[in-house]
């Protein structure tokens, strides 16, 4: 039974593909006009996919469609950038410098110079990886097309990198070397810049700004760390009038002034006085002050005998022994003062460090405290971590308090309003940089461009993007694909209707052969395979007529537009896959069309073909 409906099936496709053969001419007229619909929509199709696609992989390639530039400058600290770098969607972020800071002059070996651009790279940094181009570590850059071209310079080149400075009325310039390691397209930045490490960046901007740089061999001033404090403790045998209390927060930077007793004096500043001399403490709110305030409070009381002392409030801290495994917080209080003083006024404790404001890293540890001579002072807030080494010059008897110089007291306090650490090479507290100006940002996909820049305005910070140019893709691509689908439906509805007619006409005009077919034992369900056999052909020919002409229209395109596509672009294309969908679904078109032929077949009885006889 198997075998002979394979023979049935076999026999009524050789008689559909006789059958128009026999009629060619006519089967040609329908094959090319079915190829003239067909062609068109393949073109216009390939013109939207090849367009549209070449657009979209440019916005896809091309980092700078995923950048995300500051509009105006910002302040952020280190901790931002580090923190922000950790977002989904994030694909590269570096802080920059302030513009005016990044501009040095590049002179190569044959004496050309130019001014030129810093622009900071790192790890990651999508714009040189895309483009084939290793980050440059210290002491090396990339050119932009445009610097390399007016240098004159090529990759592994020396030049010299030369920054000037003002002190005061002279002009300094301090020049280092460093090798060209690659050079940037013209289509990827049209600047005339340099991209560098953030290090070297850095570097330059401290030279200019009058600093010393180590990593260069520039000597210097060092940004030494100075200390803040809360306000001022007062001590005077007699007691301040009204008029002389308004007076102290005149001009002082002090806003507020109260008197303390023995025991408030303990609690707020961690020592005592003797019962013969009132104390006043001098505060200025949530903000500090510096050694000029306590100056000018100083020459407000002079000649009253009084001693103005800088306080800062007690602190906690962590003191970490040698060899041990945890650390212990403690209340740390900050007091340096004459030894005559302490004894003429009775104060307890007395410092054995003297009235020295400087930075010396002493401290008096609570006797519960285990014996060692240094111990390891760790604060953390503001900045972060602040870490070194401290002596152990004595104890005191009562309480877990400790009591260090005030100048490191009012370090520490500096260190919660930005970023300090110690040089163990110098032994001196430095500043460390308090925020950064700007940032270089790309997303890692074209779709977290939109989520960054609605991030980053939530932190008040607006940011110029591609969007609009990406969203003007999408929308071509929508709006295109509308209009072709549009032409393509009316298209298609005529080429079916066509077809349609053309093998209705054919069932009608072999009405009698296909009576006498159905008189030799054909059954109406084999014979309804007539009309779709000829329709698969006809539209198969169509098909592959109309893909050779699109192949031969979109190569002659191509070529035409060569000079404006970069590699593995095209303006018109079609990918296998979209074809063979193409075919699958003209071809479904034509199977449709048969279906209103072959109703009519099985309509049609052996006694039709016995009256034509």
């Amino acid at each position: 039974m198997l075998r002979r409906s394979s023979i049935e099936r076999g026999f009524i496709f050789r008689l559909a593909f006789a059958d128009l053969w026999h009629e060619k001419t006519l089967s040609a007229c329908i094959v090319f006009s079915l190829a003239a619909v067909i062609s068109p929509l393949m073109l216009m199709f390939g013109l939207k996919f090849g367009t549209v696609e070449t657009l979209r992989v440019r916005l896809i390639q091309d980092p700078a469609n995923r950048e995300l530039r500051p509009v105006s400058s910002v302040s952020r600290p280190r901790d931002w950038f580090n923190s922000f770098r950790k977002r989904p969607g994030v694909g590269f972020l570096v802080p920059t410098i302030r513009q005016i800071a990044a501009t040095v002059s590049i002179k190569t070996n044959a004496g050309t110079k130019t001014d030129i651009d810093l622009i900071p790279s790192g790890f990651g940094d999508r714009l040189l990886l895309e483009n084939e181009i290793q980050i440059p570590q210290f002491g090396e850059l990339v050119l932009t097309a445009l610097a390399a071209r007016e240098l004159n310079v090529q990759t592994n080149d020396e030049v010299s990198v030369i920054v000037t400075r003002s002190r005061g009325a002279e002009a300094e310039r301090f020049s280092a070397r460093a090798r060209v390691s690659g050079t940037l397209p013209m289509r990827s930045n049209g600047l005339k810049a340099a991209f560098v490490c953030l290090e070297f960046l850095e570097s330059v901007e401290a030279y200019k700004d009058g600093f010393a740089v180590p990593q260069l061999g520039v000597e210097g001033e060092l940004p030494l760390a100075y200390p803040e404090y809360d306000g001022a403790v007062v001590i005077i045998s007699d007691k301040l009038t009204e008029e002389r209390k308004l007076s102290l927060i005149i001009n002082t930077g002090l806003s507020k002034i109260d008197e303390l007793q023995n025991e408030q004096t303990c609690a707020m500043t961690g020592w005592s006085v003797s019962d013969h001399h009132y104390v006043y403490l001098l505060k200025c709110g949530e903000s500090t002050i510096r050694e000029d305030s306590i100056a000018a409070l100083r020459e407000q009381l002079r000649g009253s005998g009084a001693e103005v002392l800088p306080w800062v409030k007690p602190q906690m801290v962590s003191l970490e022994g040698p060899g041990q495994n945890s650390s212990e917080s403690i209340q740390v209080f900050g007091l340096s003062v004459a030894p005559q003083l302490a004894d003429r006024i009775g104060m307890r404790p007395a410092p054995p460090w003297g009235d020295s404001v400087v930075d010396v890293r002493q401290i008096l540890k609570p006797a519960s405290m285990q014996n060692s001579p240094s111990i390891v002072l760790n604060v953390k807030d503001g900045g972060g971590d602040l870490n070194f080494p401290i002596e152990v010059v004595g104890s005191i008897a009562d309480g877990a308090q400790a009591v260090v110089p005030v100048g490191l007291a009012g370090i520490l306090r500096l260190s919660k309003l930005r970023g300090i650490r110690f040089d163990s090479g110098l032994g001196k507290f430095l500043l460390e940089r308090r925020a950064y100006s700007g940032f270089r940002m790309y997303a890692d996909s074209i779709e977290n461009v939109e989520p960054l820049r609605a991030a980053l305005l939530e932190e008040g910070i607006n940011t110029h993007t591609e969007a609009q140019r990406i969203a003007e893709v999408k929308e071509l691509d929508q709006q295109l694909t509308m209009i072709f689908w549009l032409i393509a439906v009316v298209g298609l509805t005529g080429a079916l209707a066509a077809l349609v007619a053309s093998l209705y006409a054919s069932v009608q005009r072999k009405r009698r052969e296909l009576g006498i077919l159905r008189l030799i034992g054909l059954t109406g369900r084999h014979l309804m395979r007539f009309p779709v056999y000829q329709s698969s052909l006809c539209v198969s020919g169509s098909f592959l007529l109309a893909a050779l002409f699109f192949q031969l229209i979109s190569e002659s395109i191509n070529r035409l537009f060569r000079g404006h596509l970069e590699s593995g672009e095209s303006f018109c294309r079609l990918p296998f896959t979209m074809i063979l969908s193409a075919f699958g679904f003209v071809l479904l078109i034509g199977i449709i069309a048969a279906a209103f032929a072959a109703i009519k077949i099985n309509q049609a009885s052996a006694a039709d073909a016995m009256r034509d006889e």
